[in-house]
């Protein structure tokens, strides 16, 4: 892959442990800030298909709280309220999806 560099199974998690249809990274295998090039190959008798994606790993938001009140409670019984307050992000993260 040119200009490329290929992720080793370590560094990819998925939703069994072992292949599925969702792929993670493991913490710190990307870089915030960072442009990332993804391409699904897929390979049969009859030829070869391929998908491309580009994407840019977004820098996390900094600051702010989240809190969470009560503390403790029971999924079922507690209704919980949560707060996220003073966060400042990159304008070029806006709006939030």
């Amino acid at each position: 892959m040119l200009g490329g560099y290929l992720l080793s199974s370590n560094q990819l998690s998925s939703k069994d442990g072992t292949r599925g249809d969702i792929l993670g990274f493991y913490p710190s295998v990307l870089s915030p800030g960072q442009r990332y090039a993804f391409r699904l190959e897929v390979v049969s008798a009859s030829g070869v298909g391929w998908s491309d994606i580009a994407v840019k790993f977004r820098e996390a938001p900094l600051g702010g709280i989240f809190d969470v009140v009560p503390r403790i409670g029971y999924s079922v019984d507690t209704e919980f309220r949560l707060s996220a307050v003073g966060w400042i992000d990159d304008v070029e993260n806006l709006p939030l999806r």
